[in-house]
């Protein structure tokens, strides 16, 4: 079973790593990595899938907390 998270920055959170490894290991800048994380910039899929990949996640899985990354979640919906 997968565990489930909120946000891209909390799947980078629970491995244990920076920004900057994650950013580095996908060849972008760690600031370019900031922006995805806040949901202001949507990465090309190819870099997604890099991403999703180090963070063992979905595609799927990136995507949606990319989507919400401005919402907040309550207990049973979303605030955007």
């Amino acid at each position: 079973m997968t565990k489930k998270y909120n946000s891209i920055k909390e799947a980078r959170i629970d491995k244990k790593k920076t920004q900057l490894e994650i950013a580095k290991s996908v060849n972008i800048s760690g600031s370019y990595l900031n922006l995805i994380e806040n949901g202001k910039r949507r990465p090309p899929v190819d870099l997604a899938a890099a991403i999703a990949q180090e963070l063992n996640i979905t595609l799927d899985e990136f995507f949606l907390f990319y989507n919400f990354a401005k919402c907040k979640r309550e207990t049973t919906h979303w605030l955007c």
